[in-house]
């Protein structure tokens, strides 16, 4: 535990419905939702300075590149139904019949969904325990479609665990989230499992109104190598 009260914790919702996803599901922008939904003042969830949002978590910090030690969503023991789901979007505002589906500026939006059968989705954070679980406790539900029952929260366990970083799996050495690529570390990575793109690496992740500032290079999770090899050569500092 550090001075701040922060520690590595595993944090497991139980869901009692099916959970509708198209990718991993941020911890640290899924706090800040709720935070805003419990009408903390920091500003509004749409609005970049929830890049400065104090949650209640340990940074990380990569070449002047901070962000949160906590993972993406992990599903547990769960299979994908055989069926998906399909939802039709409007285009300003048309009804989808209205749309010239052959023309340039129209076109139907049809959006698949995965729905996954799972009693369990888990996380991983370096935060205060104390401070984190009254903010879980708010969560109802997870994942997208939640307005249609899907991702319906039962439960949540909270505790601490043994880890030294919860953005990485040490026994598997995969990254559990997607971190900032600093520096020139390119040449270093080639031989490993490493996948590298352009996005952002802290809330507001879907935040394109200043593309160019806020999305940079970034080691996504699920990459493959070892973590403690690569400190110094990113520049990783607590």
């Amino acid at each position: 535990m550090d001075e701040q009260g922060n520690q590595p914790l595993q944090i497991d919702f139980t869901l009692s419905t099916d959970l509708v996803i198209n990718q991993p599901i941020h911890l640290d922008a899924l706090l800040v939702y709720f935070l805003n939904e419990a009408g903390e003042d920091h500003g509004t969830y749409k609005d970049s300075i929830i890049e400065n949002w104090p949650l209640p978590l340990r940074k990380l910090q990569i070449g002047g590149k901070w962000f949160w030690d906590c993972s993406d969503s992990i599903v547990i023991e769960h299979k994908r139904a055989l069926d998906t789901i399909k939802r039709k979007f409007t285009i300003d505002d048309l009804p989808m019949k209205s749309v010239n589906v052959a023309g340039l500026k129209y076109g139907s939006k049809i959006t698949t969904f995965e729905r996954i059968q799972t009693e369990c989705i888990r996380f991983f954070a370096y935060g205060n325990l104390c401070a984190l679980k009254p903010i879980i406790g708010r969560i109802r539900s997870i994942g997208m479609l939640r307005a249609h029952g899907f991702g319906v929260v039962k439960g949540f366990e909270i505790k601490p665990i043994d880890m030294d970083f919860c953005c990485w799996d040490r026994q598997q050495q995969i990254l559990l989230r997607n971190i900032p690529l600093s520096g020139d570390p390119f040449e270093f990575l080639l031989d490993r499992n490493v996948t590298i793109k352009q996005g952002r690496y802290r809330p507001p992740y879907y935040d394109r109104s200043k593309r160019d500032e806020n999305i940079v290079p970034i080691i996504c999770q699920g990459s493959k190598f070892n973590l403690e090899d690569v400190l110094d050569v990113l520049n990783v500092s607590q």
